[in-house]
Protein backbone atom coordinates (compact mmCIF):
# COMPACT_ATOMS: atom_id res chain seq x y z
CA UNK A 1 0.00 0.00 0.00
CA UNK A 2 2.73 2.29 0.77
CA UNK A 3 4.02 2.29 -2.70
CA UNK A 4 0.74 3.30 -3.98
CA UNK A 5 0.12 6.82 -6.40
CA UNK A 6 -1.37 9.55 -4.68
CA UNK A 7 -2.78 12.87 -6.31
CA UNK A 8 -3.51 15.24 -3.35
CA UNK A 9 -5.24 18.46 -4.16
CA UNK A 10 -5.37 21.05 -1.89
CA UNK A 11 -2.31 22.40 -0.10
CA UNK A 12 -3.28 25.05 2.31
CA UNK A 13 -2.75 25.13 6.15
CA UNK A 14 -4.29 21.61 6.22
CA UNK A 15 -3.48 20.32 2.71
CA UNK A 16 0.11 20.71 2.79
CA UNK A 17 1.23 19.24 5.97
CA UNK A 18 -1.00 16.16 5.33
CA UNK A 19 0.95 16.02 1.54
CA UNK A 20 4.44 16.32 3.08
CA UNK A 21 3.72 13.43 5.55
CA UNK A 22 2.44 11.31 3.20
CA UNK A 23 5.81 11.37 1.01
CA UNK A 24 7.46 11.07 4.34
CA UNK A 25 5.83 8.43 4.89
CA UNK A 26 6.99 6.78 1.69
CA UNK A 27 3.74 7.18 -0.59
CA UNK A 28 4.02 8.23 -4.21
CA UNK A 29 2.20 11.65 -4.66
CA UNK A 30 1.47 13.82 -7.45
CA UNK A 31 0.49 17.45 -6.29
CA UNK A 32 -1.83 20.28 -7.52
CA UNK A 33 -3.04 23.50 -6.79
CA UNK A 34 -3.86 26.87 -7.86
CA UNK A 35 -1.54 28.42 -5.41
CA UNK A 36 2.05 27.58 -6.21
CA UNK A 37 3.81 28.67 -2.88
CA UNK A 38 4.44 24.79 -1.69
CA UNK A 39 5.37 23.20 -4.79
CA UNK A 40 9.51 23.39 -4.52
CA UNK A 41 9.15 22.19 -0.89
CA UNK A 42 7.18 19.04 -2.29
CA UNK A 43 8.98 18.13 -5.24
CA UNK A 44 12.40 18.46 -3.46
CA UNK A 45 10.82 15.96 -1.25
CA UNK A 46 10.14 13.14 -4.25
CA UNK A 47 6.62 14.30 -5.38
CA UNK A 48 5.86 15.33 -9.19
CA UNK A 49 3.38 18.65 -9.33
CA UNK A 50 0.62 18.41 -12.36
CA UNK A 51 -0.17 21.49 -13.93
CA UNK A 52 -3.63 20.60 -14.44
CA UNK A 53 -6.20 18.09 -12.97
CA UNK A 54 -6.25 15.75 -16.16
CA UNK A 55 -2.12 15.13 -15.71
CA UNK A 56 -2.91 14.44 -11.94
CA UNK A 57 -5.84 11.51 -12.65
CA UNK A 58 -3.80 10.16 -15.16
CA UNK A 59 -0.98 8.24 -13.02
CA UNK A 60 -3.06 8.17 -9.84
CA UNK A 61 -4.43 5.34 -7.79
CA UNK A 62 -6.13 7.72 -5.19
CA UNK A 63 -7.28 10.98 -4.90
CA UNK A 64 -6.68 13.18 -1.84
CA UNK A 65 -8.78 16.93 -1.70
CA UNK A 66 -8.78 18.97 1.18
CA UNK A 67 -10.61 22.23 -0.08
CA UNK A 68 -12.02 25.34 2.04
CA UNK A 69 -15.69 24.29 1.54
CA UNK A 70 -17.81 23.19 -0.21
CA UNK A 71 -17.77 25.91 -2.68
CA UNK A 72 -14.02 24.75 -3.84
CA UNK A 73 -15.24 20.78 -3.84
CA UNK A 74 -18.39 21.88 -6.26
CA UNK A 75 -15.89 23.81 -8.55
CA UNK A 76 -12.67 21.24 -8.16
CA UNK A 77 -15.52 18.37 -9.34
CA UNK A 78 -18.05 20.00 -11.77
CA UNK A 79 -15.67 22.41 -13.82
CA UNK A 80 -15.53 21.71 -17.24
CA UNK A 81 -11.91 20.41 -16.74
CA UNK A 82 -12.57 19.11 -13.37
CA UNK A 83 -12.35 15.76 -11.42
CA UNK A 84 -15.84 14.17 -12.46
CA UNK A 85 -14.09 14.69 -16.65
CA UNK A 86 -10.76 12.65 -15.19
CA UNK A 87 -11.67 9.97 -12.56
CA UNK A 88 -11.89 6.84 -13.65
CA UNK A 89 -12.82 3.33 -12.97
CA UNK A 90 -10.93 1.38 -10.43
CA UNK A 91 -9.59 4.31 -8.30
CA UNK A 92 -10.46 6.05 -5.57
CA UNK A 93 -11.29 9.34 -3.81
CA UNK A 94 -10.87 10.50 -0.65
CA UNK A 95 -12.78 13.99 0.23
CA UNK A 96 -10.82 15.66 3.05
CA UNK A 97 -12.34 18.98 3.11
CA UNK A 98 -15.45 20.41 5.96
CA UNK A 99 -18.08 19.47 3.48
CA UNK A 100 -22.24 19.57 2.63
CA UNK A 101 -23.66 16.42 3.32
CA UNK A 102 -25.73 16.35 0.04
CA UNK A 103 -22.84 17.22 -1.91
CA UNK A 104 -20.74 14.43 -0.65
CA UNK A 105 -23.27 12.16 -1.43
CA UNK A 106 -24.31 13.49 -4.78
CA UNK A 107 -20.54 13.33 -6.36
CA UNK A 108 -20.39 10.05 -4.35
CA UNK A 109 -23.22 8.54 -6.20
CA UNK A 110 -22.11 10.04 -10.16
CA UNK A 111 -18.73 8.85 -9.03
CA UNK A 112 -19.92 5.02 -7.78
CA UNK A 113 -21.50 4.77 -11.50
CA UNK A 114 -18.41 5.33 -13.06
CA UNK A 115 -16.44 2.79 -10.87
CA UNK A 116 -15.01 4.85 -8.65
CA UNK A 117 -14.27 4.84 -5.06
CA UNK A 118 -15.67 6.97 -2.85
CA UNK A 119 -14.63 7.68 1.03
CA UNK A 120 -15.04 11.21 3.29
CA UNK A 121 -12.35 11.50 6.06
CA UNK A 122 -12.46 15.53 7.45
CA UNK A 123 -9.71 16.46 10.01
CA UNK A 124 -9.91 17.77 13.69
CA UNK A 125 -7.29 18.48 15.56
CA UNK A 126 -5.77 21.57 14.62
CA UNK A 127 -3.01 22.91 12.59
CA UNK A 128 -0.34 21.96 14.91
CA UNK A 129 -1.45 18.67 15.31
CA UNK A 130 -1.76 18.13 11.57
CA UNK A 131 1.94 18.64 11.28
CA UNK A 132 2.56 16.46 14.34
CA UNK A 133 0.26 13.94 13.35
CA UNK A 134 -1.52 13.81 15.91
CA UNK A 135 -5.08 15.11 14.73
CA UNK A 136 -8.23 12.87 14.12
CA UNK A 137 -10.09 11.67 11.29
CA UNK A 138 -13.92 10.78 10.49
CA UNK A 139 -14.16 8.36 8.03
CA UNK A 140 -17.38 7.53 6.11
CA UNK A 141 -17.92 5.31 3.51
CA UNK A 142 -17.91 1.69 2.48
CA UNK A 143 -15.85 0.05 5.02
CA UNK A 144 -13.98 -1.99 2.33
CA UNK A 145 -12.67 0.76 0.84
CA UNK A 146 -11.86 2.07 4.12
CA UNK A 147 -9.89 -0.92 4.96
CA UNK A 148 -8.18 -0.90 2.04
CA UNK A 149 -6.81 2.53 2.24
CA UNK A 150 -6.51 2.41 6.08
CA UNK A 151 -2.55 2.88 5.33
CA UNK A 152 -3.27 6.24 4.70
CA UNK A 153 -5.08 7.54 7.48
CA UNK A 154 -2.77 5.46 9.57
CA UNK A 155 0.07 7.84 7.79
CA UNK A 156 -1.92 11.69 9.00
CA UNK A 157 -3.55 10.76 12.02
CA UNK A 158 -3.43 9.53 15.23
CA UNK A 159 -7.40 8.49 15.74
CA UNK A 160 -9.21 7.31 13.24
CA UNK A 161 -12.79 6.85 13.38
CA UNK A 162 -15.19 4.64 11.32
CA UNK A 163 -18.72 6.92 10.87
CA UNK A 164 -20.38 4.55 8.89
CA UNK A 165 -22.17 5.89 5.24
CA UNK A 166 -20.96 8.68 3.40
CA UNK A 167 -22.09 11.97 4.66
CA UNK A 168 -21.86 10.60 8.81
CA UNK A 169 -18.27 12.20 9.06
CA UNK A 170 -19.34 15.54 7.46
CA UNK A 171 -22.24 15.14 9.96
CA UNK A 172 -19.70 14.79 12.83
CA UNK A 173 -17.10 17.32 11.52
CA UNK A 174 -20.02 19.90 11.15
CA UNK A 175 -21.01 18.97 14.97
CA UNK A 176 -17.33 19.09 16.98
CA UNK A 177 -16.37 22.11 15.12
CA UNK A 178 -19.70 23.97 15.85
CA UNK A 179 -18.71 22.27 19.91
CA UNK A 180 -15.47 23.56 19.80
CA UNK A 181 -16.44 27.83 18.70
CA UNK A 182 -19.17 27.30 21.70
CA UNK A 183 -16.24 26.08 24.20
CA UNK A 184 -13.67 29.24 22.76
CA UNK A 185 -17.21 31.79 23.55
CA UNK A 186 -17.44 30.64 26.96
CA UNK A 187 -14.15 29.99 27.73
CA UNK A 188 -13.82 33.71 27.16
CA UNK A 189 -16.39 34.69 28.83
CA UNK A 190 -15.28 32.76 32.49
CA UNK A 191 -11.92 34.15 31.96
CA UNK A 192 -13.08 37.90 31.58
CA UNK A 193 -15.15 37.53 34.21
CA UNK A 194 -12.98 35.81 36.61
CA UNK A 195 -10.42 38.42 36.42
CA UNK A 196 -12.54 41.07 36.28
CA UNK A 197 -13.86 39.08 39.81
CA UNK A 198 -9.80 39.80 40.66
CA UNK A 199 -8.83 36.16 40.44
CA UNK A 200 -5.56 36.19 38.27
CA UNK A 201 -6.10 34.65 34.62
CA UNK A 202 -3.22 32.20 34.29
CA UNK A 203 -4.79 30.10 38.09
CA UNK A 204 -8.24 30.20 36.57
CA UNK A 205 -7.35 28.80 33.81
CA UNK A 206 -4.70 25.98 35.30
CA UNK A 207 -8.15 25.58 37.63
CA UNK A 208 -10.77 25.04 34.14
CA UNK A 209 -8.55 22.76 32.56
CA UNK A 210 -7.77 20.05 35.95
CA UNK A 211 -11.82 20.67 36.47
CA UNK A 212 -15.14 19.19 34.98
CA UNK A 213 -15.06 22.11 32.24
CA UNK A 214 -11.65 21.06 31.04
CA UNK A 215 -11.17 20.70 27.33
CA UNK A 216 -9.21 20.40 24.42
CA UNK A 217 -10.35 23.97 23.67
CA UNK A 218 -8.92 25.15 27.37
CA UNK A 219 -5.61 23.19 26.86
CA UNK A 220 -4.90 24.53 23.49
CA UNK A 221 -6.34 28.13 23.07
CA UNK A 222 -6.26 29.49 26.73
CA UNK A 223 -2.60 29.62 27.16
CA UNK A 224 -2.41 31.38 23.77
CA UNK A 225 -4.85 33.48 24.55
CA UNK A 226 -3.11 34.40 27.75
CA UNK A 227 0.54 35.22 25.99
CA UNK A 228 -1.46 37.40 23.61
CA UNK A 229 -1.21 34.99 20.56
CA UNK A 230 -4.95 35.12 18.30
CA UNK A 231 -3.50 32.60 15.52
CA UNK A 232 -4.91 29.56 15.23
CA UNK A 233 -4.45 29.39 11.41
CA UNK A 234 -8.56 29.27 10.89
CA UNK A 235 -9.76 32.07 9.32
CA UNK A 236 -13.95 33.64 11.15
CA UNK A 237 -14.61 33.20 7.23
CA UNK A 238 -14.02 29.40 7.58
CA UNK A 239 -15.73 29.07 11.23
CA UNK A 240 -18.55 30.76 9.85
CA UNK A 241 -18.57 28.35 6.42
CA UNK A 242 -19.52 25.61 9.00
CA UNK A 243 -21.50 27.38 10.90
CA UNK A 244 -23.74 27.60 8.21
CA UNK A 245 -23.65 24.55 7.26
CA UNK A 246 -24.41 23.93 10.25
CA UNK A 247 -27.69 25.59 10.98
CA UNK A 248 -28.70 24.28 7.98
CA UNK A 249 -28.70 20.74 8.27
CA UNK A 250 -30.35 21.81 11.83
CA UNK A 251 -33.17 24.16 10.05
CA UNK A 252 -33.66 20.73 7.23
CA UNK A 253 -34.11 18.51 10.36
CA UNK A 254 -36.22 21.04 12.40
CA UNK A 255 -33.91 21.29 15.01
CA UNK A 256 -33.41 24.61 16.70
CA UNK A 257 -29.71 24.99 17.74
CA UNK A 258 -29.82 27.69 20.79
CA UNK A 259 -26.07 27.61 21.35
CA UNK A 260 -24.83 27.19 17.81
CA UNK A 261 -26.85 30.35 16.72
CA UNK A 262 -25.85 32.19 19.44
CA UNK A 263 -22.16 31.52 18.73
CA UNK A 264 -22.63 31.93 14.98
CA UNK A 265 -23.32 35.89 15.99
CA UNK A 266 -20.51 35.96 18.10
CA UNK A 267 -18.95 35.15 15.06
CA UNK A 268 -19.86 37.33 12.45
CA UNK A 269 -19.38 40.13 14.77
CA UNK A 270 -15.84 39.37 14.76
CA UNK A 271 -15.61 39.15 11.15
CA UNK A 272 -17.55 42.63 11.13
CA UNK A 273 -15.01 44.15 13.19
CA UNK A 274 -11.76 42.69 12.01
CA UNK A 275 -12.16 40.88 8.49
CA UNK A 276 -12.86 37.73 7.03
CA UNK A 277 -9.43 36.80 7.10
CA UNK A 278 -9.13 37.30 10.68
CA UNK A 279 -8.51 34.30 13.39
CA UNK A 280 -11.00 32.43 14.79
CA UNK A 281 -9.35 33.42 18.00
CA UNK A 282 -10.66 37.25 17.47
CA UNK A 283 -13.46 35.90 19.06
CA UNK A 284 -11.54 36.49 22.37
CA UNK A 285 -10.56 39.37 21.28
CA UNK A 286 -13.50 40.99 21.01
CA UNK A 287 -14.98 40.27 24.01
CA UNK A 288 -11.70 41.48 26.10
CA UNK A 289 -12.21 44.89 24.02
CA UNK A 290 -16.38 45.02 24.39
CA UNK A 291 -14.97 44.63 28.19
CA UNK A 292 -12.27 46.75 28.76
CA UNK A 293 -10.18 43.97 30.16
CA UNK A 294 -7.29 42.48 28.89
CA UNK A 295 -6.27 38.38 29.60
CA UNK A 296 -2.61 39.39 29.39
CA UNK A 297 -1.64 39.84 32.92
CA UNK A 298 1.19 38.55 34.25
Amino acid sequence: MKTQNIGFIGLGNIGFPMARRLLNYGFRLTAYDLDQRHRATLTNLGAIWANNLEILCKHVDTVITSLPGPAEVREVFESEKGLLKHLHDGQTWIEMSTNDKTLIRDIGMQLNCRGVSVLEAPVTGGVANVNLGKITLFVAGKESIYSRTLPIFQALAKEIIYLGELGNATVAKLLTNMIAFVHEAILAESLILGVKAGVNPHCLLNAIQKSYAGSFVANLDGPKILSGDYDSSFAIKLALKDMSLTLELAEQLSNPLLFGTLVTELLKKTQKQYGPDADTLMSYKIQEDEQNCALQKK
